[in-house]
């Protein structure tokens, strides 16, 4: 293992079996030794789309304050971590089972906000229930078989595009790069976002700035990904009670409520829980609650 210093000193490396970089941070409660490390309750935090790890400074004060150590991952592509050009969503999960390996990490959670979400429910189909204690998702991306009504057009543009022509999806990254990163937001998220002087948003700012400092493709591939049919179905995953909780806002443009709500009725054993004043920044104004209900499953 490797590690490097950013602003914030929170990255760390790890170099994969298959010779791949994989980069990391961690946040929230954390050991004094590495036996001490070791014994910490963890769950795995899988950024937005685009975005970085740098998106566990949004969650540190919550996660600290429940006792939490969270986990923020970079997937392949982004941040520093080497693309993968055979990945799919499900095979995330075998670099996150690796990661807890190298962490001596036993049991662990895992928390997907926004187009993190789909691999989180990828972990549900690789990772074995003895290991994965449970999954959060929040604002999730779902199957786009299910429909893109009433999700925004930008994202719905891109998402019907991506699985056909991917470098143009990522020539369109290029040229917005640099872009506020709240341009797209509603009313409800901007209250959000723009609250605590902004902190939000700086975090927003910086973790899609770390997302491509390595070029657009990996967002251009993680589109694509998204806008073809998953490598896994929702109706088979391996869901047992109480391990698997989607949270989800009714006033969510990015990725209408309709979308979760049709999800949540093809899987078994899902807690879905609607806040229908939020937008789709719930999981960071939401995050005492969701880090509460991680301590609750590890």
């Amino acid at each position: 293992m490797s590690s490097n210093s950013s602003a914030t000193n929170t990255t760390l490396e790890l170099i994969l079996k298959d010779g791949r970089r994989l980069s990391y941070g961690t946040f929230g409660a954390s050991g004094s030794n590495p036996a001490a490390s070791a014994q910490l309750l963890t769950a795995f935090l899988f950024h937005g789309f685009p975005g970085s790890h740098h998106e566990g400074h949004a969650v540190h004060e919550a996660a600290s304050t429940h006792g939490v150590r969270i986990v923020s991952v970079s997937r392949p592509g982004y941040a520093g971590s080497s693309p993968e050009p055979k990945r799919t969503v499900s095979s995330f999960a075998l670099d996150v089972l690796e990661l807890a390996d190298h962490l001596n990490v036993r049991r662990f959670a895992v928390l997907g906000i926004s187009g993190g979400g789909p691999y989180a429910l990828g972990c549900i189909s690789k990772i074995p229930a003895d290991r994965l204690a449970g999954t959060v998702v929040v604002s999730g991306m779902y199957p786009t078989s299910l429909g893109l009504s009433e999700m925004m057009l930008s994202n719905r543009f891109i998402f019907n595009l991506a699985p056909w022509a991917p470098w143009l999806i990522g020539c369109l990254f290029d040229s917005s790069i640099g872009a506020a990163a709240k341009d797209s937001m509603p009313p409800e998220d901007l209250r959000v976002v723009e609250a605590d002087g902004g902190r939000l948003l700086d975090i927003f700012t910086a973790s899609m700035r770390e997302a491509f400092r390595d070029g657009s493709a990996g967002a251009a591939y993680e589109a694509a990904l998204f806008g073809n049919p998953w490598d896994f179905d929702l109706e088979t995953l391996p869901v047992r009670t109480g391990e698997l909780v989607v949270y989800h806002g009714g006033k969510d443009i990015h990725v209408p409520l309709r979308m979760a709500k049709e999800a949540a009725a093809r899987m078994r054993g899902v807690q879905l829980i609607v806040e229908e004043n939020q937008g789709h920044t719930l999981g960071f104004c939401e995050t005492d609650e969701i880090m509460g209900r991680l301590r609750q499953m590890l």
